[in-house]
């Protein structure tokens, strides 16, 4: 989240103020290819940084997607790493999927 708030005004906000490094036939390409892709031109003067990052923060698919992410990196990491774990137990390696691995239960 800090890197996302920090990158947030880092970036440009509009096509036109392109940070230093593109030459401007490198600047009216990206503009013409934006413009032609979309369909329409750039408006970015409709919302600031500090507005996105409110919207984020008070939107709740935004942190109900955060508590599925964690959900998964747990899982995850459970899965990944609790293998190793039992394997300390001086398990070999089958055995040790065989003990680590999820029961079955049929519905």
């Amino acid at each position: 989240m800090a890197l996302t708030i920090l990158i947030a005004f880092v970036l440009p906000n509009k096509l036109n103020s392109l940070p230093h490094g593109f030459t401007l036939i490198e600047q009216e390409w990206l503009v013409w290819n934006f413009e032609e892709d979309e369909g329409q031109q750039d408006n970015a003067d409709e919302i600031s940084a500090m507005k996105g990052i409110i919207m984020a923060v008070t939107d709740v698919k935004t942190w109900l997607l955060m508590a599925t992410l964690y959900t998964v990196y747990i899982a995850a990491g459970v899965s990944n790493f609790f293998p190793s774990v039992v394997a300390t137990l001086g398990y070999g390696r089958n055995e040790t999927y065989a003990r680590t691995a999820a029961w079955y239960t049929p519905a």
